[in-house]
């Protein structure tokens, strides 16, 4: 193993084991700085997950002197603040941003599902369509959070797959909502985006 000690002292003198080593260092060094971003990643889209459902603010259930129609818009900015805190925790963690805005926009649809169902019964409650949709996005965001490199390998053809769903659900007449409010959603999101400076 005469070898290894001469190729060890090759690289030395040409500089490259010391560019290697502190290429090695950054690499692990930056480790739990990833995780961190994913962690937060991953509470920010609990969060959404949980104000997504519309809640039942009426007289039996209120607690406080607050008007109703009050709580629903304080709750509505809520997750429009937990939308804004989800997308940025994503771009700092290096998502795709096409399943990120995928998973908004179903995650937005499931909302406006949830809130008219409210309004018909005493129950919010999502289409099963709209609910297979937002589970599939909601599945693809959590593999990339939890094995980056694996779930980039398989990333397009399952976005493309989430894509055809939500197609094939929007025509059902129990989808018709996904396909009104994803739509909806996706023209607010490119109105947003000419309007901004």
């Amino acid at each position: 193993m005469p070898w290894i000690g001469e190729t060890g002292q090759l690289l030395t003198a040409a500089g490259l084991g010391s560019i290697l080593g502190s290429l090695i260092t950054q690499f692990i060094s930056r480790g739990a700085e990833r995780r961190a971003l994913r962690a937060k990643v991953r509470q920010e889209l609990s969060t959404v997950e949980q104000l997504r459902w519309a809640k039942d603010h009426g007289p039996h259930v209120r607690r406080s002197p607050e008007d109703p129609a009050a709580l629903v818009q304080s709750r509505d900015a809520k997750l429009a603040a937990a939308w804004l805190r989800l997308q940025t925790a994503a771009m700092m963690a290096h998502l795709p941003r096409g399943i990120v805005e995928e998973y908004d926009h179903l995650a937005l649809a499931a909302h406006q599902s949830s809130k008219e169902s409210l309004a018909d019964r005493q129950v919010a409650s999502v289409p099963r369509p709209v609910s297979e949709c937002v589970e599939a996005a909601y599945q693809l965001i959590c593999d990339l959070l939890w094995h980056p490199v694996l779930t980039r390998l398989t990333y397009r053809p399952r976005l493309k797959k989430l894509q055809r769903l939500v197609r094939k659900n929007g025509k059902t007449e129990a989808g018709a909502n996904l396909r009104w409010a994803y739509d909806e959603a996706r023209s607010a999101a490119v109105n947003a985006e000419s309007h901004e400076p």
